[in-house]
Protein backbone atom coordinates (compact mmCIF):
# COMPACT_ATOMS: atom_id res chain seq x y z
CA UNK A 1 0.00 0.00 0.00
CA UNK A 2 1.38 3.80 -0.74
CA UNK A 3 1.98 5.94 1.81
CA UNK A 4 -0.22 9.40 1.81
CA UNK A 5 1.55 12.52 2.80
CA UNK A 6 -0.46 15.44 3.34
CA UNK A 7 1.31 18.86 3.56
CA UNK A 8 0.07 21.20 5.66
CA UNK A 9 -0.11 24.20 4.04
CA UNK A 10 2.88 26.76 4.41
CA UNK A 11 2.91 29.11 7.62
CA UNK A 12 3.56 32.95 7.40
CA UNK A 13 5.33 34.06 9.94
CA UNK A 14 4.97 38.10 11.03
CA UNK A 15 6.88 40.25 13.93
CA UNK A 16 5.32 41.61 16.50
CA UNK A 17 5.80 44.70 18.58
CA UNK A 18 4.29 44.76 21.94
CA UNK A 19 3.16 48.17 23.39
CA UNK A 20 6.85 48.54 25.42
CA UNK A 21 8.31 48.29 21.88
CA UNK A 22 9.41 45.47 22.37
CA UNK A 23 9.70 43.11 19.13
CA UNK A 24 8.71 39.10 18.55
CA UNK A 25 10.48 38.37 15.03
CA UNK A 26 8.83 35.56 13.31
CA UNK A 27 5.87 34.73 15.15
CA UNK A 28 3.54 32.43 14.32
CA UNK A 29 0.32 33.21 16.10
CA UNK A 30 -2.99 31.25 15.83
CA UNK A 31 -5.95 32.88 14.87
CA UNK A 32 -8.99 30.54 14.92
CA UNK A 33 -11.96 33.09 14.86
CA UNK A 34 -10.95 35.09 11.84
CA UNK A 35 -10.80 34.03 8.76
CA UNK A 36 -7.62 34.38 6.16
CA UNK A 37 -9.60 36.84 3.63
CA UNK A 38 -10.44 39.04 6.36
CA UNK A 39 -6.86 38.86 8.16
CA UNK A 40 -5.59 39.52 4.99
CA UNK A 41 -7.75 42.96 4.79
CA UNK A 42 -7.28 43.86 8.41
CA UNK A 43 -3.14 43.29 7.77
CA UNK A 44 -3.38 45.43 4.22
CA UNK A 45 -5.36 48.45 6.15
CA UNK A 46 -3.07 48.28 9.18
CA UNK A 47 -0.05 48.73 6.65
CA UNK A 48 -2.05 51.21 4.76
CA UNK A 49 -2.94 53.32 7.74
CA UNK A 50 0.74 53.22 8.57
CA UNK A 51 1.91 54.87 5.06
CA UNK A 52 -0.99 57.00 4.80
CA UNK A 53 -1.89 58.39 8.62
CA UNK A 54 0.92 61.54 7.59
CA UNK A 55 -1.33 62.43 4.40
CA UNK A 56 -4.60 63.97 5.21
CA UNK A 57 -5.62 63.72 1.52
CA UNK A 58 -4.86 60.06 1.01
CA UNK A 59 -6.29 59.05 4.30
CA UNK A 60 -9.34 60.58 2.98
CA UNK A 61 -9.40 58.41 -0.25
CA UNK A 62 -8.12 55.56 1.74
CA UNK A 63 -11.04 55.89 4.23
CA UNK A 64 -13.62 56.64 0.90
CA UNK A 65 -12.47 53.49 -1.11
CA UNK A 66 -12.38 51.16 2.11
CA UNK A 67 -16.05 52.12 2.91
CA UNK A 68 -16.97 51.01 -0.17
CA UNK A 69 -16.52 47.65 0.33
CA UNK A 70 -19.35 45.04 0.39
CA UNK A 71 -21.70 45.73 3.72
CA UNK A 72 -21.50 42.12 4.57
CA UNK A 73 -17.60 41.72 4.60
CA UNK A 74 -17.58 45.06 6.69
CA UNK A 75 -19.49 43.35 8.92
CA UNK A 76 -17.16 40.22 8.97
CA UNK A 77 -14.49 42.59 9.32
CA UNK A 78 -15.60 44.64 12.34
CA UNK A 79 -16.31 41.31 13.95
CA UNK A 80 -12.60 40.13 13.54
CA UNK A 81 -10.80 43.90 13.89
CA UNK A 82 -13.02 43.69 17.08
CA UNK A 83 -11.93 39.86 18.25
CA UNK A 84 -8.22 40.88 17.36
CA UNK A 85 -8.75 44.21 19.24
CA UNK A 86 -7.69 46.55 16.53
CA UNK A 87 -9.39 49.53 17.05
CA UNK A 88 -8.24 51.38 14.01
CA UNK A 89 -10.09 49.49 11.92
CA UNK A 90 -11.53 51.41 9.16
CA UNK A 91 -14.47 49.19 9.06
CA UNK A 92 -15.87 50.24 12.15
CA UNK A 93 -15.67 54.09 10.26
CA UNK A 94 -16.96 52.47 7.00
CA UNK A 95 -20.03 50.86 8.90
CA UNK A 96 -20.70 53.55 11.08
CA UNK A 97 -20.61 55.84 8.16
CA UNK A 98 -23.39 53.42 6.01
CA UNK A 99 -25.74 53.42 9.47
CA UNK A 100 -25.24 57.47 9.47
CA UNK A 101 -27.91 57.31 6.07
CA UNK A 102 -30.39 54.63 7.17
CA UNK A 103 -33.51 55.04 8.74
CA UNK A 104 -34.07 53.48 12.22
CA UNK A 105 -36.40 50.94 10.51
CA UNK A 106 -33.18 49.87 8.15
CA UNK A 107 -30.84 49.09 11.51
CA UNK A 108 -33.13 46.81 12.73
CA UNK A 109 -33.77 44.93 9.50
CA UNK A 110 -30.87 45.01 8.56
CA UNK A 111 -28.78 43.55 12.20
CA UNK A 112 -32.11 41.70 13.08
CA UNK A 113 -33.54 43.78 15.75
CA UNK A 114 -36.88 43.29 17.31
CA UNK A 115 -38.91 46.51 17.95
CA UNK A 116 -40.02 45.45 21.19
CA UNK A 117 -42.10 49.02 21.47
CA UNK A 118 -45.86 48.94 20.84
CA UNK A 119 -46.89 51.30 18.51
CA UNK A 120 -48.44 53.62 21.03
CA UNK A 121 -44.59 53.41 23.19
CA UNK A 122 -42.76 54.25 19.80
CA UNK A 123 -44.66 57.19 18.88
CA UNK A 124 -44.59 58.73 22.39
CA UNK A 125 -40.73 58.93 22.03
CA UNK A 126 -40.23 59.45 18.87
CA UNK A 127 -42.93 62.93 20.19
CA UNK A 128 -40.66 62.92 22.83
CA UNK A 129 -37.15 62.90 20.56
CA UNK A 130 -38.09 64.87 17.47
CA UNK A 131 -34.66 65.75 17.28
CA UNK A 132 -34.04 62.13 15.69
CA UNK A 133 -35.92 62.27 13.35
CA UNK A 134 -34.43 65.36 12.27
CA UNK A 135 -31.34 63.62 11.48
CA UNK A 136 -32.42 60.69 10.14
CA UNK A 137 -31.57 60.84 6.02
Amino acid sequence: MAETTIESPPRRKINLRSAEGELFENVVVPIPNVKTDLLSKIIDFCKAYLEKKSDAAAMKAFKKEFAAENWNILLDLMTAANYLNTKRCMCFYAVASRMKTMWIEEVREYFGVVNDYTPEEEQEYRAKNKWASVISP
